[in-house]
Order: C-alpha cells, then sequence, then structure tokens
C-alpha cells in the first residue's frame, strides 16, 4: 500500500506517512496533504485479495486495473461518493488535521480482505497540514507542486 499525490490530472507520486499509536488489530497513519492536493491509496495486490473504503459513512471509489505480468492488480482508491457524485479525497472533501488533539479521528479507512486465507487488515489514514506532519515525525513534508511542474517532454540529459 502506498499513499499518493494528485495536483489536478497529474500524478505527484508517493507520500511519505508516519505510524500512529494503534491497536493492534488496525494500523494508523498520519499523511501530509497539502491544499490543491488530493490524495489517492494505490493497493498492489494478489488479483483475490478485496478492498473497501470510506470515508466516515461515506464510500470511497476503487479502481481496478493489472498491475504487472505477474498477475498482480492494482486497487487504486481515488474518490469519496457525496451526494451521488465522486469528489477527489482532498482537504475540501476529508477532514484534515492541523493539531494534535485533531488526530483522535480516522477520516479514512481502508480494510484490505484475503478471502482465501480468512483474514483482513483494517488501515485508517489521518490526512495532516504539512506543519503537523513535520511537527509529530520530524521530517519535512513533500514540497509544494503544481500541475505545470510535470515532465513537458524536453530531452533529459
Amino acid at each position: 500500500m502506498s499513499f499518493q499525490r494528485r495536483v489536478g490530472a497529474a500524478n505527484r507520486g508517493a507520500i511519505p506517512y508516519v505510524p500512529l499509536d494503534s491497536p493492534s488489530d488496525r494500523m494508523r497513519v498520519l499523511v501530509p496533504l497539502r491544499s490543491g492536493e488530493a490524495l489517492w491509496v494505490a493497493v498492489i495486490a494478489e488479483p483475490t485479495i478485496l478492498a473497501e473504503g470510506r470515508a466516515g459513512d461515506r464510500p470511497l471509489r476503487i479502481e481496478k486495473s493489472p498491475a504487472g505480468k505477474d498477475g498482480n492488480v492494482l486497487l487504486m482508491l481515488d474518490a469519496v461518493l457525496d451526494l451521488d457524485r465522486w469528489i477527489l479525497i482532498d482537504p475540501a472533501s476529508i477532514a484534515c488535521a492541523s493539531d494534535r488533539d485533531a488526530i483522535g479521528d480516522d477520516p479514512l479507512t481502508v480494510i484490505v480482505k484475503d478471502p482465501l486465507r480468512g483474514t483482513a487488515q483494517e488501515i485508517a489514514i489521518v490526512p495532516a497540514t504539512p506543519a503537523l506532519y513535520t511537527a509529530i515525525s520530524g521530517l519535512p513534508a513533500p514540497g509544494p507542486t503544481t500541475e505545470e511542474d510535470e515532465y513537458g517532454g524536453w530531452r533529459l540529459p
């Protein structure tokens, strides 16, 4: 599983996370999310693996596509259903923690199930401002980016 960011239509790659204290039956992570960016969750798994996600009581959209020659699939959780339409997972559609007292809530939950083994793993995702991410992790959050930052086709050295 990885956490990815998107600005407009441009994917900006993986973003870091920091584990939070959590019970043994679920994992909780804090991810930085800037205003103007959207979050999507990538799960690369065997084709029998199932995933579901929610933002509170609202479901997350899951897109599935092949992920390589080994038969694995990419499950992309990239939008939340809000008033009968899919909207990006961003600070306008989900709560984004800005201080330590706000990280008690789990705005996003992803559950990955293996029906063949009868196992499931629940991951709670707490989006946070870059400042809170830095304060908790001790690491800098990724810098801001725009759609214009993407590779424009020029020749590389």
